[in-house]
Protein backbone atom coordinates (compact mmCIF):
# COMPACT_ATOMS: atom_id res chain seq x y z
CA UNK A 1 0.00 0.00 0.00
CA UNK A 2 1.23 3.18 -1.35
CA UNK A 3 1.22 6.20 1.34
CA UNK A 4 0.63 9.53 -0.35
CA UNK A 5 2.73 12.55 0.83
CA UNK A 6 0.16 15.45 1.05
CA UNK A 7 2.07 18.80 1.04
CA UNK A 8 0.80 22.28 1.89
CA UNK A 9 -0.45 23.06 -1.19
CA UNK A 10 -3.08 20.05 -0.83
CA UNK A 11 -4.72 21.94 1.98
CA UNK A 12 -4.31 25.79 0.77
CA UNK A 13 -7.75 27.21 -0.15
CA UNK A 14 -10.12 24.69 2.39
CA UNK A 15 -12.87 26.34 4.41
CA UNK A 16 -12.23 26.85 8.40
CA UNK A 17 -15.35 26.08 10.10
CA UNK A 18 -15.73 26.87 13.75
CA UNK A 19 -17.10 24.87 16.65
CA UNK A 20 -20.93 26.67 15.64
CA UNK A 21 -20.26 25.37 11.76
CA UNK A 22 -19.19 29.37 11.30
CA UNK A 23 -16.82 29.64 8.14
CA UNK A 24 -14.14 31.94 9.33
CA UNK A 25 -12.04 31.80 6.02
CA UNK A 26 -9.67 30.00 3.81
CA UNK A 27 -6.84 28.43 4.28
CA UNK A 28 -4.06 29.93 3.06
CA UNK A 29 -0.47 28.38 4.18
CA UNK A 30 0.41 25.64 6.89
CA UNK A 31 4.09 26.06 8.64
CA UNK A 32 5.62 24.38 11.44
CA UNK A 33 6.64 27.04 13.94
CA UNK A 34 9.80 25.77 15.82
CA UNK A 35 9.52 27.99 18.80
CA UNK A 36 5.81 26.34 19.46
CA UNK A 37 6.92 22.99 18.16
CA UNK A 38 3.88 22.00 16.22
CA UNK A 39 1.69 22.92 12.95
CA UNK A 40 0.38 26.90 13.12
CA UNK A 41 -2.32 27.41 10.01
CA UNK A 42 -2.74 30.91 8.51
CA UNK A 43 -6.03 31.45 7.79
CA UNK A 44 -7.12 34.91 5.97
CA UNK A 45 -10.78 36.02 6.48
CA UNK A 46 -13.67 37.95 4.13
CA UNK A 47 -12.77 40.77 5.68
CA UNK A 48 -9.20 40.79 4.98
CA UNK A 49 -7.65 39.85 7.98
CA UNK A 50 -5.26 36.92 9.05
CA UNK A 51 -6.04 34.29 11.62
CA UNK A 52 -3.14 32.11 12.77
CA UNK A 53 -4.02 28.74 14.83
CA UNK A 54 -2.24 25.79 16.13
CA UNK A 55 -3.07 22.27 15.57
CA UNK A 56 -4.42 22.41 19.18
CA UNK A 57 -7.34 24.43 17.59
CA UNK A 58 -7.69 22.36 15.39
CA UNK A 59 -10.75 19.19 15.70
CA UNK A 60 -10.63 17.76 12.03
CA UNK A 61 -8.97 17.64 8.32
CA UNK A 62 -11.13 16.53 5.78
CA UNK A 63 -12.95 18.52 2.93
CA UNK A 64 -12.91 21.51 5.42
CA UNK A 65 -11.15 22.07 8.66
CA UNK A 66 -13.44 22.29 11.96
CA UNK A 67 -12.09 23.67 14.73
CA UNK A 68 -12.47 22.83 18.26
CA UNK A 69 -14.00 26.05 19.77
CA UNK A 70 -15.40 29.22 18.42
CA UNK A 71 -12.41 31.58 16.79
CA UNK A 72 -12.99 35.13 16.27
CA UNK A 73 -16.68 34.81 16.13
CA UNK A 74 -18.22 38.09 17.61
CA UNK A 75 -20.81 37.14 20.28
CA UNK A 76 -22.94 39.63 21.26
CA UNK A 77 -21.87 41.16 24.65
CA UNK A 78 -23.33 39.99 28.08
CA UNK A 79 -25.81 42.16 29.44
CA UNK A 80 -24.56 44.75 32.15
CA UNK A 81 -26.14 44.67 35.37
CA UNK A 82 -29.22 47.32 35.47
CA UNK A 83 -27.50 50.92 36.72
CA UNK A 84 -29.92 52.09 39.52
CA UNK A 85 -30.17 55.95 39.12
CA UNK A 86 -28.39 57.80 42.60
CA UNK A 87 -29.83 60.47 44.14
CA UNK A 88 -29.83 62.60 47.04
CA UNK A 89 -33.11 61.27 47.66
CA UNK A 90 -32.29 57.53 47.88
CA UNK A 91 -31.75 56.02 51.50
CA UNK A 92 -30.44 52.48 51.54
CA UNK A 93 -31.90 50.72 54.58
CA UNK A 94 -30.18 50.58 57.39
CA UNK A 95 -27.60 47.26 57.72
CA UNK A 96 -28.71 45.00 60.42
CA UNK A 97 -26.33 45.06 63.75
CA UNK A 98 -24.30 42.13 63.49
CA UNK A 99 -25.21 39.05 65.63
CA UNK A 100 -23.55 38.85 69.56
CA UNK A 101 -22.45 35.81 70.65
CA UNK A 102 -21.99 35.01 74.06
CA UNK A 103 -18.43 34.38 74.98
CA UNK A 104 -18.74 31.29 77.30
CA UNK A 105 -21.46 28.78 77.62
CA UNK A 106 -25.05 29.33 77.73
CA UNK A 107 -27.15 28.64 80.19
CA UNK A 108 -30.60 26.92 79.29
CA UNK A 109 -33.45 29.45 81.20
CA UNK A 110 -35.78 26.90 81.68
CA UNK A 111 -33.46 23.56 82.75
CA UNK A 112 -30.33 25.47 83.62
CA UNK A 113 -28.08 22.92 81.53
CA UNK A 114 -24.95 24.33 80.28
CA UNK A 115 -24.54 24.71 76.65
CA UNK A 116 -21.79 25.41 74.18
CA UNK A 117 -22.00 29.13 73.03
CA UNK A 118 -22.52 28.23 69.21
CA UNK A 119 -25.54 26.58 70.19
CA UNK A 120 -29.38 28.15 69.32
CA UNK A 121 -31.32 25.23 71.60
CA UNK A 122 -30.79 23.71 74.59
CA UNK A 123 -29.66 20.11 73.97
CA UNK A 124 -31.62 18.55 77.19
CA UNK A 125 -34.53 19.99 76.95
CA UNK A 126 -34.59 21.71 73.33
CA UNK A 127 -35.67 25.36 74.71
CA UNK A 128 -34.19 28.22 72.67
CA UNK A 129 -31.47 30.08 73.90
CA UNK A 130 -31.14 32.51 71.74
Amino acid sequence: MERKFRSRENYAGKRVIDAEGMILGNLKDIAFDMGLREIVFSVSTPTGTELTLTQNDVSAVGDVILLKTTVGASKPPTPAAPVVPTSSTTTLPPAPPPEVKPAGPILCPKCGYRNESTTKFCIKCGTRLR
